[in-house]
């Protein structure tokens, strides 16, 4: 998924993508922390290159969340 978004360099080693990978971390803080084992799939955000959290259960995706971009440290809930 990393690649798929456009305008996003595909090295994750590079100043870009240390960047994404910090932007993201409050949403993989809160996975491990609340869903160390739980069932869920990620989705890029094609616009700004957060990823989004969701079901796996594709037929029950109607929420998603994502690092804030407003709010550093906090997340974002979307509804689809």
């Amino acid at each position: 998924m990393w690649e798929l978004i456009p305008g996003v360099d595909s090295n994750i080693r590079s100043r870009s993508g240390s960047h994404r990978m910090k932007l993201n971390a409050p949403l993989f803080s809160f996975i491990d922390h609340f869903f160390p084992d739980g069932p869920f799939a990620f989705e890029p955000n094609m616009r700004d290159g957060r990823f989004v959290f969701l079901p796996d259960r594709v037929n029950h995706q109607g929420f998603g969340i994502s690092a804030s971009l407003f709010y550093p440290g906090w997340l974002d809930i979307g509804h689809f």
